[in-house]
């Protein structure tokens, strides 16, 4: 999966295992954004609070399911920022 940012406003999610892409647009009162994924011939539109509450909740319920599989894992420098754990990071400048 790869994070592509365009212009202001603007960003798209790839994903590496096929052709597909979710773009992402900001609305002008920047309080919603529109989510345009490729692969139905539908959007979506939610408040961008919204947003985020729901995709840190999404990457906090993944991570958890992947470390309880892989607790070894959960000690990755990377895999603890991506769930939070800023503060354990500085340890292993």
């Amino acid at each position: 999966m790869a994070f592509v940012q365009g212009a202001p406003g603007f960003g798209r999610i790839e994903f590496t295992e096929n052709d597909e892409f979710i773009d992402f647009k900001l609305h002008p009162d920047r309080l919603s954004l529109r989510a345009v994924p490729s692969y139905v011939d539908r959007e979506v539109s939610c408040a961008v609070d919204d947003f985020l509450v729901a995709g840190d909740r999404f990457i906090r319920e993944g991570l958890a399911r992947v470390t309880d599989g892989y607790p070894s894992l959960a000690e990755n420098r990377f895999v603890r920022i991506l769930g939070g754990g800023m503060g354990q990071e500085e340890s292993d400048a």
